[in-house]
């Protein structure tokens, strides 16, 4: 049979392993947070690439539409327009939206 003093050793020797195992509130507050900080870094990630392929389709249709309009470009320049010129022409024309040119490709 065990004796008290036993007994009463065993349960502070469980007690001082529990306080000896005490985390900071860090690791608790750290837990809860790491499923949101995983969402809200996917969520960059994604972004991250959805601002990739726009900038690809900006320069892909911008890429088009000087190829269409080589001649034009080269005629300017055989008349003395400036590279600077001809770039802020076909960038001014590349920014504005023509309102029938979008209602014409629904």
């Amino acid at each position: 049979m065990s004796k008290p003093c036993d007994l009463v050793q065993g349960t502070l020797d469980m007690l001082l392993l529990k306080i000896l195992a005490v985390e900071p509130m860090n690791r608790f507050r750290d837990a809860g947070v790491f499923p949101f900080r995983v969402a809200a870094e996917a969520c960059i990630v994604l972004a991250g690439l959805a601002l990739l392929l726009a900038l690809s389709g900006v320069y892909g249709v911008l890429s088009y539409s000087v190829s269409q309009r080589a001649r034009e470009i080269g005629i300017r320049i055989a008349m003395g327009a400036s590279r600077g010129a001809v770039v802020h022409l076909v960038l001014k024309q590349s920014l504005r939206v023509d309102p029938m040119v979008a209602l014409r490709h629904e």
